[in-house]
């Protein structure tokens, strides 16, 4: 059991002090599923309380695997605990082939005496999606199938919910003994700003924006070097500086809608990059569905996950096929820069579209085109794995990722971020805008930069 040395040079909180009280309590719980919610909003010291924990585990020779929901998410979790983290959906499943195409089935947990840390627990959905599967009940089960194995649930309940959710249940104490009685469940929350983070407006604000309980009421009070105004005539010369002195890969536009995101992805291409192509090197894509194929045989990562974002390397055949327009290109993992590039295929019709994937309508008609190729196979099951099978079935499903929606932003974090507040929906209620702004602002981790901010937002 994980003993707490007190000559630690590290000064508590009250708050981390009683989150430490009930992680000990969970750590030497004897009920048969212990698992604990530790639960914090930005700059209450979450972070370093936790890579204190990995720390402290690492001294121990305990054992611990570290989680998170997407390979960004697991980048960041790494960078602060030094350790390795993996996606979950590469923890606990393994992928096979069938006549269906690729079957995911759950693994068997083989760890022992293990203590599984899940960040950002607040992305990770309770519902059962098409396929049948239900991400957290499946975590649970793998867990819980290892011997004496435990769960720690790392998140912030003030960010976005899982889309079609209302509340992040994952991190939720009344949730779990409703719908899994079975677990004994601790729970602790740091609420209070630690004192070094007392300073940054981005903190500050973010404290403002979480407490608020409408939008009649000033979000942000402080304006800063942190925290800067930027007008719509300002946005490009910002922008540009941003990108000129952090790089690329360390500005990132946030926006609410996806028809908004469409539209900045299309400026910052051609004004800012000076890309006219549709697709050419050294593009930031992102991909929107999760893809077995083109990574099948790859035991790192095993596939390419909804939200990864790609750099296009080279860019080898345009072409227009099945009625669709399709890359070949070679692309870099950016969340995972010792993975090799790969040449895959690309369908850019989303490019130009607001749509997130390929509705029904373009699916089925891909699918048709596609089978009519193999008319001289008889058996209908032969025939469909052969469309399975097809590289342009399983072409990436893809969009620009200059600009992208808060809710793909989730997990991640930039040192410049500028958030765009055009495009908020007349049907979204002030809780679920007060969420989406507050997980905005919290993807930044040295400047904020508010874009066309309604002037009753700012302290006057």
């Amino acid at each position: 059991m994980t003993t707490f040395d007190k000559t630690q040079n590290l000064e508590f909180t009250p708050d981390q002090q009683n989150t430490l009280t009930q992680f000990n309590l969970f750590d030497k719980s004897e009920q048969k599923f212990p698992v604990m919610l530790l639960k914090g909003f930005a700059g209450t010291g979450k972070t370093t309380l936790v890579a204190w924990l990995i720390s402290l585990f690492r001294s121990q020779n305990r054992k611990f695997k570290l989680l998170a929901p997407t390979g960004r998410a697991a980048k960041v979790l790494s960078s602060y605990t030094s350790e390795l983290a993996f996606t979950i959906h590469k923890q606990i499943y393994f992928h096979n082939e069938d006549s269906a195409g690729i079957k995911i089935t759950l693994a068997k947990n083989l760890h022992t005496d293990t203590i599984f840390f899940v960040d950002e627990a607040s992305m990770i959905s309770t519902r059962t999606d098409e396929e049948g599967r239900c991400l957290f009940r499946d975590l649970l089960n793998y867990v819980y199938t290892g011997k004496n194995c435990r769960l720690v649930l790392i998140g912030d309940t003030g960010q976005l919910p899982p889309v079609g959710q209302v509340e992040a249940f994952a991190l939720s104490e009344e949730y779990l003994k409703s719908e899994y009685a079975q677990l004994s469940v601790y729970s602790s929350i740091l609420e209070h700003i630690v004192r070094q983070d007392l300073a940054s407006s981005i903190v500050r604000n973010a404290t403002v924006i979480r407490n608020a309980n409408d939008t009649n009421q000033t979000l942000f009070s402080i304006l800063d070097v942190q925290t800067q105004r930027v007008d719509s005539l300002e946005f490009q010369e910002e922008l540009d500086g941003a990108i000129s002195k952090y790089g690329l890969d360390e500005v990132k536009v946030l926006s609410i809608s996806n028809k908004r995101v469409l539209g900045l992805n299309d400026g910052i291409r051609n004004r800012l990059l000076y890309k006219e192509d549709l697709l050419e090197k050294g593009d930031r894509i992102m991909v929107n569905k999760n893809n077995y194929h083109w990574l099948k045989n790859d035991k790192d990562i095993g596939f390419i996950a909804n939200g990864e974002i790609l750099e296009v390397d080279t860019v080898t055949k345009i072409e227009s096929r099945y009625g669709f327009l399709f890359g070949h290109v070679r692309v870099s993992f950016l969340d995972f820069p010792n993975k090799e590039p790969i040449d895959v295929i690309l369908n850019l019709n989303l490019l130009s579209s607001s749509l997130l994937q390929l509705d029904q309508t373009q699916s089925r008609l891909l699918f048709s085109e596609i089978e009519a190729e193999y008319a001289q196979v008889k058996s209908k099951s032969r025939r469909f794995k052969k469309v399975f099978e097809n590289p342009y079935w399983n072409a990436l499903q893809i969009k620009y990722a200059y600009a992208i929606t808060t809710h793909k932003a989730q997990g991640g974090q930039w040192k410049v971020v500028f958030i765009d507040f055009v495009g908020k929906s007349p049907e979204m209620n002030d809780q679920a805008f007060l969420k989406w702004l507050y997980t905005s602002v919290t993807r930044a981790t040295e400047r904020v930069c508010l874009v066309n901010c309604p002037e009753s937002y700012i302290k006057a």
